[in-house]
């Protein structure tokens, strides 16, 4: 004879709810675990320099003037700063470490501008944000059209820098995007970020005279020199680099002349820079 089976009930669970600012006062009450804390920063630190090793590229170089310079448009994720130990992130790069960690400029905003036919010079600021559209950091940067690669190229502009602004803003916010990228991966000991309060001292001293060419120069080629300072940009960037190849090949033991020499070869070489910096300005 078969019983029958007693059917039995479902259990229920009661479902609660809780404020979450309820949970979120408990979770703050709670101690720290730093032990949690370092493995986990160990290991996004390991992951991050990882990265950093797999899939950034550094530029080519050239030698130039016994120096390592980067070649333009072939900059790609970051490239050794002239004369520097330092490494300087591109915005192709900070786009890249960006994406590792899922954060993307959220905000772009000019809070300073200054633009006449004299002077151009704004001032950006770039926030960060993250996947989930939280701020995850800021930077702001400076642009002026003083700047000597913008001096370089006056004639571009018809001497009026009013027209120059576009690109001054962009190269600004480039800067600012950069800077916010290194600050808020915290991979500022990889790469550089900033002037330090030193270097801005140093920058705000008075310059120097420049070399400044004889009044009289007796090779025709080179006679529209004469009087001019080095870094006048009326100055074209090719006569300057043919004049100092013509002073490697004439033969002179004179003080003055090697000196003038080496003056020519440094103007050249900061030329070099600038364009290179402004090659990065467009974003």
């Amino acid at each position: 004879m078969t019983l029958p089976v007693k059917a039995q009930k479902p259990e229920v669970f009661e479902q609660t709810y809780r404020d979450p600012r309820e949970v979120l006062a408990e979770r703050l009450a709670e101690p720290e675990d730093l032990q949690r804390q370092l493995d986990a920063y160990d290991r996004n630190r390991k992951t991050l320099m990882t990265f950093i090793g797999r899939h950034l590229e550094e530029a080519s170089y050239e030698e130039k003037n016994g120096k390592k310079l980067p070649k333009a448009g072939e900059m790609r994720d970051f490239y050794a700063v002239p004369g520097a130990s330092t490494k300087a992130l591109t915005k192709l790069g900070a786009e890249k470490i960006g994406s590792l960690f899922r954060f993307k400029r959220g905000d772009t905003q000019v809070t300073h501008q200054v633009c006449t036919k004299e002077l151009c010079e704004v001032r950006v600021r770039v926030t960060l944000v993250d996947q989930y559209h939280r701020p995850a950091g800021s930077f702001e940067s400076a642009c002026s059209s003083q700047e000597r690669s913008f001096q370089f190229a006056k004639k571009k502009y018809d001497d009026d820098f009013r027209a120059a602004l576009n690109d001054v803003v962009a190269r600004a916010s480039k800067r600012a995007f950069v800077q916010a990228m290194i600050y808020s991966t915290a991979t500022d000991e990889v790469f550089q970020a900033g002037a330090e309060p030193e270097e801005q001292r140093a920058e705000a001293t008075a310059p120097v005279e420049r070399f400044r060419f004889p009044k009289q120069i007796k090779t025709p080629e080179f006679a529209g020199l004469a009087g001019l300072q080095i870094d006048d940009p009326r100055i074209p960037d090719g006569l300057l680099a043919r004049l100092v190849e013509w002073c490697k090949t004439t033969k002179t033991n004179d003080a003055a002349g090697l000196a003038h020499l080496r003056a020519m070869a440094e103007e050249e070489l900061e030329r070099r820079r600038a364009a290179i910096d402004d090659s990065e300005s467009v974003l």
